[in-house]
């Protein structure tokens, strides 16, 4: 199971944090959409209104905790933790791991320990200035703590709170390990330099998004659905779309760039929520992103867990269809309630039960194999 935690608390995580590189790359594609369309919707409270309705996003998490303590493994993985329990068995003998634990140990006994105070210094720094400024400019006396996120400099936040986590890491790092600056410097523009691929496809998406408003694409698309479908169908529509395109090319970014400047002109055209619609378009886009091989976070997870890749795949594929079911039945109840919480209440019903059903439909044929080799 810790294989799926891997990739299922990652992205979904990351996807509903202000903080992350998501939140600003999230509502920089609803921003764009927002003046396109005219609205003059706050697109940071759009993007804490879309959290409950990140039905998978919410539902990954939720999903390993049920099977976690109610014992609900079913297909491959519960044959891989039955292996594990029985004959101490972490990975097959065919398995190509992804990285060779050996190796690794080796690696590791060489490395410096760290202490606690390497993480939390930056950490701190980092979540005490984002606050900070958000807090300041939100006018938080004025406007309460809700008042102050909503209408806060959140990007001026996020930019100030890595350059003091950063700065603060570099000076601790510098006392307490003597390192040179040469390096730290080395070390923090490399960083920066990774993160360089966010800013292009941002403006690729911003690129894309110009083009099909232009076009006309999301009022086109919302009066053909409109002609032949009702428009509660619509969110559990858009999210099985985003699903099959982030599945193909192992992208959730891209998902969001393509989907985002047509889910948002069709949920305003039909009426729909706009929360909802920007929920249906992450939960695609991770949903898809999760079953896909060529995927980077399942790529990233196998190889974190030194575990074959397809094996990863395998084992958490399940899982994360049918959370894919439980998030789409939830996403008709949200187009028919507009509730978040009743949709909530159905996706987690629908989860429960149909990991229960195959959870006793496995020990049952496991026991039946039993008695099969006893007898």
């Amino acid at each position: 199971m810790g294989k799926y935690i891997l990739d299922s608390m990652g992205s979904p995580l990351a996807a509903m944090s202000p903080i992350s590189s998501y939140g600003p790359f999230i509502t920089g594609l609803i921003a764009t959409q927002l003046a396109a369309l005219s609205l003059s919707d706050n697109p940071w409270g759009l993007f804490i209104q879309m959290i409950p309705y990140n039905l998978y996003g919410v539902f990954a998490m939720i999903g390993v905790l049920f099977v976690i303590n109610l014992n609900l493994d079913i297909g491959p993985m519960y044959q891989a933790e039955k292996k594990a329990i029985t004959a101490g068995k972490l990975y097959g003998d065919q398995d190509k791991l992804m990285m060779d634990e050996d190796d690794e140990t080796e690696k590791g006994n060489k490395r410096t320990d760290a202490d606690i105070f390497s993480f939390l210094i930056p950490m701190i720094l980092l979540l005490g200035t984002i606050f900070s400024v958000i807090f300041w400019t939100g006018n938080i006396g004025e406007n309460g703590f809700r008042g102050a996120f909503l209408n806060a400099d959140i990007v001026l936040g996020i930019i100030s709170g890595f350059i003091c986590g950063s700065a603060g890491g570099i000076i601790y790092a510098r006392l307490r390990y003597g390192k040179s600056l040469v390096n730290l410097f080395e070390d923090f523009t490399n960083g920066l330099l990774k993160l360089m691929i966010v800013t292009l496809i941002l403006i690729m998406a911003w690129s894309i998004g110009s083009i099909a408003t232009t076009m006309g694409l999301g009022e086109y698309i919302a009066h053909i659905t409109g002609s032949y479908l009702p428009s509660f169908i619509v969110p559990a529509i858009i999210f099985l779309v985003g699903a099959f395109i982030a599945f193909s090319t192992g992208s959730s970014w891209g998902v969001f760039s393509i989907m985002m400047p047509i889910a948002l002109p069709m949920a305003a055209a039909i009426d729909i929520s706009l929360p909802i619609a920007i929920g249906a378009v992450i939960s695609g886009g991770l949903f898809g992103d999760h079953c896909s091989p060529i995927s980077d976070t399942t790529i990233m997870a196998s190889t974190g867990a030194a575990a074959d890749h397809i094996e990863h795949v395998k084992t958490q594929l399940p899982y994360a269809i049918i959370i894919g079911i439980s998030a789409a039945t939830g996403f008709l109840s949200a187009g028919l309630t507009q509730n978040a919480i009743v949709s909530m209440v159905i996706t987690a019903a629908v989860l429960l039960s149909i990991l229960y059903f195959l959870n006793r439909k496995a020990k049952k044929e496991n026991l039946k194999v039993f008695l099969e080799k006893t007898s």
